[in-house]
């Protein structure tokens, strides 16, 4: 019988650590793919005076609360690419659909999270095509707490760049899924160019 006197605590979505997931390797990319996203928790007892402690429970693997997967990839309408000053900075922003009305849980989640994974690639080519040879490999940039990201011109070459937000991880892998972390994904124009 458990102990009538021992709290009940509830841990917000806030509170939780960033996403973790499985990994397969793709043979034919020679690649590593992001496979199941789930939280990683363990937990242990403490008394209130803090003298006793418990051990560390096992770690548990807790699939994502509200979400199904893979994640619902949100069109490149509701992102943006600008560019402005010299040297010149590249900005993207971007926006869930329900920002404003009738969120999904999807989008209460991130909202609540308030935080995003930037990765960036380049190309000195100036084409939209996301197979041409000339596209850099994927770099994550930065963990950021806000819908936008800006970012200084790489070189004079680079013709254009193509970002993509990702759910925020503990451990940084590109999705090259496009179905499991992706939020939102584009490429720029011709930079330089008015």
């Amino acid at each position: 019988m458990a102990d009538a006197s021992l709290k009940k605590v509830i841990v917000s979505g806030q509170q939780l650590p960033f996403l973790t997931f499985d990994t397969t390797f793709n043979q034919e990319e020679d690649r590593t793919e992001i496979e199941q996203l789930f939280y990683a928790i363990r937990y242990r007892v403490i008394s209130e005076d803090r003298n006793r402690r418990s051990h560390w429970s096992p770690i548990s693997k807790i699939p994502v609360p509200g979400l199904k997967e893979p994640f619902p990839y949100i069109a490149p309408s509701r992102f943006s690419i600008s560019q402005s000053g010299s040297p010149e900075i590249i900005t993207a922003v971007w926006s869930f659909p329900g920002d404003s009305e009738n969120p999904t849980d999807y989008e209460k989640l991130f909202r609540d999270i308030g935080a995003y994974d930037v990765w960036v690639r380049w190309n000195e080519n100036d084409t939209e095509d996301l197979n041409d040879p000339g596209w850099t490999p994927w770099e994550y940039e930065a963990t950021v707490s806000s819908n936008s990201f800006s970012i200084l011109k790489r070189d004079a070459a680079v013709e254009r760049v193509n970002f993509a937000i990702q759910a925020p991880t503990s451990t940084k892998l590109r999705d090259y899924n496009n179905d499991k972390l992706t939020l939102f994904t584009g490429i720029s124009g011709t930079i330089g160019t008015a």
